[in-house]
This record gives structure tokens, sequence and C-alpha cells, in this order.
């Protein structure tokens, strides 16, 4: 249940995070990658709406079904490349930072797969994600979150 009146409600908030988000799209790091880490981090804080839509982006960019479906266990799935772990790794340390800080062992662990270019980059898109997956949870704004997944994925 939507706990605003009006989404409008939101602004200007919403409008500049729209902004930001789309100041932050234009990254070094692949676009799957990046999926990879918005899916996660949707997954993590509970946002229906993000995680369906980084679903469908992750399938229109040609990202396989049954990839996607073993992100949520990605450390034993075994499928995943190291640089898509390490990703997997630096969001879930961003997105779970609550009671703990990021060690200096963590950021050098993912620090081999990016240049420190791309760890800006991708730390920006995940602090993103994770700035929608709050404000939707937050406010109920996250229902309408159905989709389907075309036949033969």
């Amino acid at each position: 249940m939507a706990r605003l009146s009006d989404i409008k409600m939101l602004n200007p908030g919403r409008a500049a995070l729209g902004e930001f988000s789309k100041a932050v799209a234009s990254t070094t790091v692949e676009e799957t990658t990046l999926e990879l880490a918005r899916i996660r981090s949707s997954q993590i804080t509970g946002c229906g709406r993000c995680l369906a839509a980084h679903w469908k982006a992750a399938l229109a960019l040609g990202m396989r079904v049954d990839h996607l479906a073993m992100i949520n266990v990605w450390q034993e799935a075994g499928i995943f490349s190291p640089r898509e772990e390490a990703a997997l790794e630096w969001t879930e340390a961003l997105t779970r930072n609550a009671d703990t800080h990021v060690s200096d062992a963590q950021y050098d662990a993912v620090r081999v797969h990016f240049t420190e270019e791309e760890m800006v980059d991708l730390t920006w898109a995940i602090l993103s994600i994770n700035t929608w997956n709050r404000i939707n949870t937050a406010f109920g704004t996250g229902q309408a979150f159905a989709f389907e997944v075309p036949a033969g994925e």
C-alpha cells in the first residue's frame, strides 16, 4: 500500500535524484555489470519495483534468466566472472554497511578488478540504486512491479 497520497510530494528530491541517476549512468563500467549491482541492491533492500525494473533492463541487454536468477546466491553459483563477483561484493558492502564500515580488505579485493575510475563509477551507481530502493520501501511507492519473462527464456 502506498503511504503517500500523491507521489509528487517526493519532489523536488525525486526529480533531483532522477537527474543524479542520469548523470551517473554515463559510466566506464559495462551496463551488464551495473545491472547485476542494481538487482543485488534491490534484493537486499526488498524493493520490488526496482528489482523488476532492473530485471527487465537486464533482459533487454541480452542477459540470461538463469544467470539473473542466481544473483541472490552469487557466491555459491560459480557462474559469474571474477569482475562480476567483485561488483556484487562491492554492492553488498555498500548496501549492508549500516552497522559496519567498508573495510580496506573489501576495497582491495574489489579494486583488483576495477580501475580507480571504474570504482568511482560503480560506487555512484550503487549509491543511486540504494537511494531509489530506500525511497520506494519507505513510502510504499514500489508496488507496480509485475512483469512477464519472455517465452523461451
